[in-house]
C-alpha cells in the first residue's frame, strides 16, 4: 500500500515529508502526519483521504493506497486602528477598527477627520505593517506579522476670521486669507496690507487667541479656539504749514506738508527766521484742534476729513539806532539803546 503526501510548494511542509511511502497490506499501521506553515501562512485543513481539521492527524495504512493533502490558507490578521489625541476619536475609520488584513496582501485603509481635527499622518504602534504613504489619510497598508495596530494622528484646528476696522481690507487681502483654518496652540503668522490713505493702529482679538506684537501689521497669533482677529486703522489727512507773511519762509517740522492720523495728537514746530519775531499759531483751514498756540512748538488733532492748514504768524522786527544833533560835547544816554530792535506794529 502507498502513501501520498502532499502540500503545496512553498506554503508548507509536512512530516513525513511530501512523497510516497510503501506499507505492507494487509497489516494495520496508524501513521501520524504534521502540517507545517510557512512563514504568512496557517494550517486549515486535510483533504483527501484525511479530510479533517486535526493537526497531526493519523493515516491508518494496510487497507489500500491512501492520498492527503495539507491545506494552508494565509493569515488573516485583525488591525486595530485607533487616534491621537483622544479628543479625535470621532473619525471614521473605512474599514471600521479592526481591519481583516490579510498577510501579505495590501489594502486600502482610509480615515475620516472628525469635526475640530485635521489628519497629520499615520503611525505603526505594533506589529509589522507597512504603510504606502503616512501622510496620507487614504493609503495602503500592508501586514506581514505581530499583532497589527495603527494610529491615525490629529492637530486640532480653530477657524480664525480676519477683519479691519473700518472695512478698508478684503478677505482675500490678508494673509492668511479670511477665514483661515489655524492649528490649536501654535504660533501663526497674521498680516495685513496697509491701505492707501489709512494708518494702521494695532491688531486686536475677539474670542480665544493671544497676539504677539500686536501693534505691527506683520504679528502673529495664538489660537486655542474660535477667534477673530481685527486690524485696526485710522485716516491719514494732509495737513500743510504755512507762514505769515509767506516771505518769513520758515522751516517746519515735521515738513510744510504731511500726513496726519485723524483723532490723534501731532506735534508741530517751527524754526523762528532771521528778522522775524513769532506770534502764534493760526488755523486756516479745515476741522483741527490746536494746542499751545503761542509757542513754536506747538499740537493739532485733525478731527476730519478735509482741507487743513494751519498758520505760522510772525511780524517783522526792525533795527533802531538813536543819534543826537549836533553831536554832543558829553555822551547823551538814550532809552532803551542808541541801537536796539523793535517789531513791527508793536508800541
Amino acid at each position: 500500500d502507498i502513501l501520498t503526501v502532499e502540500a503545496p510548494i512553498g506554503v508548507g511542509t509536512t512530516t513525513p515529508s511530501t512523497g510516497d511511502y510503501p506499507y505492507t497490506s494487509g497489516v494495520p499501521v496508524d501513521v501520524d502526519v504534521e502540517a507545517f506553515p510557512g512563514p504568512g501562512y496557517q494550517f486549515s485543513s486535510w483533504n483527501g483521504d484525511a479530510n479533517n481539521q486535526n493537526n497531526p492527524t493519523t493515516v491508518t495504512m494496510g487497507s489500500g493506497n491512501r492520498s492527503i493533502q495539507a491545506v494552508f490558507d494565509l493569515i488573516v490578521y485583525p488591525m486595530t486602528m485607533t487616534t491621537d489625541p483622544l479628543g479625535a476619536s470621532a473619525a471614521v475609520f473605512i474599514p471600521s477598527s479592526p481591519a481583516n488584513m490579510t498577510h501579505g496582501v495590501a489594502r486600502q485603509i482610509e480615515v475620516q477627520d472628525p469635526s475640530g481635527y485635521r489628519f497629520t499622518n499615520w503611525s505603526v504602534s505594533s506589529g509589522s505593517v507597512d504603510i504606502v504613504d503616512e501622510n496620507n489619510a487614504i493609503t495602503d497598508m500592508t501586514v506581514t506579522g505581530g499583532t497589527p495596530a495603527v494610529v491615525a494622528h490629529f492637530e486640532q484646528i480653530h477657524t480664525l476670521n480676519l477683519v479691519s476696522v473700518p472695512s478698508v481690507v478684503a478677505a482675500n487681502e490678508f494673509n492668511p486669507e479670511s477665514p483661515a483654518t489655524v492649528v490649536d496652540g501654535v504660533l501663526t503668522d497674521i498680516s495685513t496690507p496697509v491701505p492707501s490713505g489709512y494708518h494702521f493702529v494695532n491688531w486686536t482679538v475677539t474670542g480665544s487667541a493671544t497676539l504677539t506684537n500686536a501693534d505691527l501689521p506683520n504679528a502673529q497669533i495664538t489660537v486655542t479656539g474660535p477667534a477673530t482677529a481685527q486690524a485696526n486703522f485710522k485716516p491719514l489727512h494732509p495737513v500743510t504749514l504755512v507762514s505769515s507773511p509767506p516771505e518769513a519762509s520758515p522751516d517746519f517740522s515735521p515738513a510744510a506738508s504731511f500726513d496726519a492720523i485723524e483723532g490723534e495728537l501731532t506735534d508741530i514746530s517751527v524754526t523762528v527766521p532771521i528778522g522775524y519775531e513769532f506770534v502764534n499759531w493760526t488755523v486756516e483751514d479745515g476741522d483741527i484742534t490746536l494746542f499751545n498756540a503761542d509757542l513754536t512748538d506747538a499740537q493739532i488733532i485733525v478731527n476730519s476729513a478735509g482741507i487743513a492748514t494751519v498758520q505760522a504768524n510772525f511780524l517783522p522786527i526792525y533795527n533802531v539806532t538813536l543819534l543826537s544833533t549836533p553831536p554832543a560835547a558829553t555822551p547823551v544816554t538814550f532809552s532803551p539803546d542808541q541801537a536796539f530792535t523793535v517789531v513791527h506794529g508793536v508800541d
